[in-house]
């Protein structure tokens, strides 16, 4: 059994022209890459995805899932939309929102390991 394809309606339903085309996003390797914060997290700014990446060393999705779980402080605010549809913006974070997280992080962390190292069983 011969298959055989019609070349010319491809190439031009998959020409740069053609609408579809149009609409595809394409690839941007930048576009999660890590940021760092531009001051200090006892400054007060607004912080995004890419600032909270290279504070916990952590990837976009990572970032969304542990926001969404819990385990992570939920967005103080979202930017306004640009699109229809009820599509909320682009999250952000207070830096003091994050600052007091850490320090939380880091107390919960001292308080294990004095419970480990008092010899008293691990949760």
């Amino acid at each position: 059994m011969a298959v055989t394809f019609k070349v010319e309606a491809m190439a031009a339903q998959c020409s740069p022209d053609s609408e579809k085309s149009k609409r595809m996003r394409t690839y941007n390797p930048d576009a999660y890459k890590a940021v760092p914060p531009s001051a200090p997290l006892t400054v007060s700014q607004l912080l995004r995805i890419k600032n909270l990446q290279a504070i916990y060393n952590a990837s976009h999705a990572t970032i969304r899932k542990r926001s969404k779980f819990g385990l992570l402080p939920k967005p103080d605010g979202y930017d306004i939309s640009m699109g229809d549809k009820g599509k909320r913006g682009r999250p952000y974070w207070y830096s003091e929102t994050i600052r007091e997280h850490l320090e939380a992080m880091k107390a919960k962390d001292a308080e294990a390991n004095q419970l480990r190292a008092n010899g008293s069983p691990g949760p």
